[in-house]
Parts: structure tokens; sequence; C-alpha cells
């Protein structure tokens, strides 16, 4: 009996280019990350496509959801790839390409709630750290796993170490090591994202690619500086630092939230430019939330709120930021940025991510704004 192949093996197995070539017939389970499309969305649907195949019979592909050109823009995946895998690039393909017939199942990974256009769907499981939307209630036990870690990858992390063959696949769990240590700031406290689970399954992933806690930080140094690369932000069209991090919520009138990692005085201009020419393609509600360390080596959160129409949305813009700045737990502080129809802020506190403000912002807007 042939010996399973390697996660390196496998991936290289199961490209844009091999899905295309794929007999139309062949049924297939798509695994697809979140609209954000960033490295823990494409590492944890690659990693659990490859885990769920080499424990069953059926056959899992791996997606992402970005244009495919875009993956150029994830320098920190395509490091890891190369360094763990030998392959030159990522090359998974887009759900914005026409999707195969066959594939009308599908795992979520890194969100719980579909955002692919694919109206004859069936979610047949779901692997998360955010917020539950409380869909697929018919989902439970291992296909329903959604808990408040620092990383989507420490959960698969968890599944593949606590249920894999006896000789674990070293490359795969360096790559799933780079991305949790990247998603936790290197299990920084400051961060205040790492839990007691990320830590226990950094510690096992740690013993099996040999790697203490100077190469980890060595690690991490490398992603952290390849993901925010200066020559590569300052290269970035408008549309690609509004698509860059990008997730839309469906609450009553629309939300779209963008995450950078630059400061917003820097894009925040040619960034609502930029949604405003989309017209009636934007949200209505578009929010800009960027986070950086600063030359002093300290953690910075900013946030910009802004409406498509400055005139018709004024109230809507009224009443978001009325929220926004009654919520003590963000200490938000105005900034001076001059954009009709925007209002932006300092934001004391760092550790106040989209996961955490997405929610409260979509209750708001679904329960509590008269402007909806």
């Amino acid at each position: 009996m042939p010996a399973p192949p390697s996660f390196a093996q496998w991936i290289s197995q199961h490209t844009a280019a091999t899905l295309r070539n794929c007999a139309s017939g062949t049924p297939l389970v798509g695994v697809v990350g979140n609209q954000a499309a960033d490295a823990d969305s494409i590492v944890s649907a690659a990693a659990l496509a490859f885990i769920r195949a080499t424990k069953g019979d059926r056959i899992y592909q791996p997606f992402v959801q970005c244009d495919e050109e875009d993956l150029s823009l994830r320098p920190e995946v395509g490091l890891l790839w190369s360094r763990f895998t030998q392959s030159p690039k990522v090359a998974l393909p887009s759900t914005r390409s026409e999707l195969p017939l066959a594939i009308n199942s599908w795992v979520l990974v890194d969100h719980n709630e579909l955002t692919i256009d694919a109206p004859n769907a069936t979610v047949v499981g779901i692997v998360d750290h955010h917020v539950d939307a409380g869909k697929y209630p018919e989902l439970e036990g291992g296909n329903r796993v959604i808990e408040p870690v620092g990383s989507c990858c420490t959960l698969v992390a968890r599944e593949y170490l606590n249920g894999a063959p006896k000789e674990l696949d070293a490359p795969l769990c360096g790559i799933l090591l780079g991305v949790i240590l990247l998603d936790t700031v290197n299990m920084s406290p400051e961060a205040g994202k790492a839990t007691a689970v990320d830590c226990e399954v950094v510690e096992r992933l740690s013993s099996v690619v040999g790697y203490d806690s100077s190469l980890r930080r060595s690690l991490f140094e490398e992603l952290q500086q390849a993901k925010t690369d200066p020559k590569m932000w300052e290269q970035m069209t408008p549309r690609q630092l509004v698509d860059y991090d990008f997730k839309y919520f469906n609450s009553g009138i629309g939300v779209a939230m963008s995450s950078l990692l630059v400061p917003l005085r820097e894009v925040a201009s040619k960034c609502v430019d930029n949604i405003r020419s989309r017209g009636d393609a934007a949200a209505r509600l578009w929010v800009l939330m960027s986070c950086y360390t600063n030359e002093a080596g300290h953690i910075c959160r900013e946030l910009l709120v802004c409406v498509r129409d400055p005139e018709e949305d004024a109230p809507l813009l009224s009443s978001v930021t009325t929220f926004l700045e009654s919520n003590e737990v963000l200490q938000l502080r105005r900034m001076d940025i001059d954009i009709p129809g925007a209002v932006a802020y300092h934001q004391g506190n760092v550790k106040a991510s989209r996961k955490k403000v997405a929610p409260a912002l979509c209750e708001f807007l679904q329960h509590g704004s008269p402007q909806r």
C-alpha cells in the first residue's frame, strides 16, 4: 500500500490549475476561509482540506475568497509556503472564478456563515473562532467547532494533533505554527489574543518542528516584516487597499469592514474615494480599521467610519459615530481628517480588533439604530 502524500505533495495537486482539469462529474467538498482571505483563512482552509482528505474517502478542495492574482499581496503566506513546502507560490483556486458544478458541499473555516455565491450549497462543517452567528444548527460535534481562540489555525492544528497518524507532517505543523504566531502577535500578552488553547497547541507544534522560543520569535518577526513591507503597501492600488482584508456584514443596511496595516492618514482619502467610486455596489456604511506598530514599537489602532453618500447618509453616520463614541471599551478619540462623510479616531483599546468591533456594530445596526 503506497504511503499517503505529504501536505506539500497533496497541496501541489490541489491548485487552481488542477481544479480546472478535474473531471466535471467528480464530487468534491469545498473548504473555504472568509472574505478577508488572510493567512489564517488561507492556511486553515488548505490544512483542514488535507487533514480531512487523509482521514476519509471524500475528495476535499481548498479555496480562497479573493482574486487569484491578489494572493501576491499575502507575502507572509508565500514565505511559509516556500519555507515549509518548497513551493514557489500559493496557487489555490478562488471562489470568484467559476465554481465546478460538482461542488455543493462546503466546510467553512475562519467564519461560520456562508458568504460565497453558491445558491445550491450545503454547509457540512464549520471550524471557526469568531462569534457564532447561530446558523446551521443541525451541525453538531466535530462538524461544528466554534471556539474563541486566537487563531482558526489553532483549532485546525488541534484536530490534526489529536487525530493524526504516528508520524506528524512537520512542514504542515510549521505552517500552522507560523500563522498562530502571526495572529497572536507571538503570544503577546499586550495584544490580548492568545488563549490557553493557543499556548498548548503552539507548544505541541513547536516540539514537532524543533522550534524554541527564540526560533518562534525569529519566525514571527520574518512573517510580520513580510506582511507589513512598506514597499508593498506603497505600491498597492486604492482598490487593493480597500479589498486587502475585507469583510461584508448584512446588518439591515450592509456594512463593509476593511483592515489595514498602515496609518490612516497615509491612505484614508484614496480609500474613501475608491469606495465611493463603486456607486451602488459599495455598502452604505464602510469601516476602515488600521493596526500598525509605531516608531517606539507600540501597537496602534485607528478607526474610520464613512458613508457611501455624504449627504443622503449623514443621519446614518451621525447615529453610528454616536454609538461608537459611547462605547467605553473602544476608548476612541477623534482624529483630524478632513473627508466629507467620514469620521476617524485613534483607538485607545488596541485589543479591540474587528472580531470584537463588528458584532457590536452589527447588533446596533440591526436593533438599536434609527437610521436603517
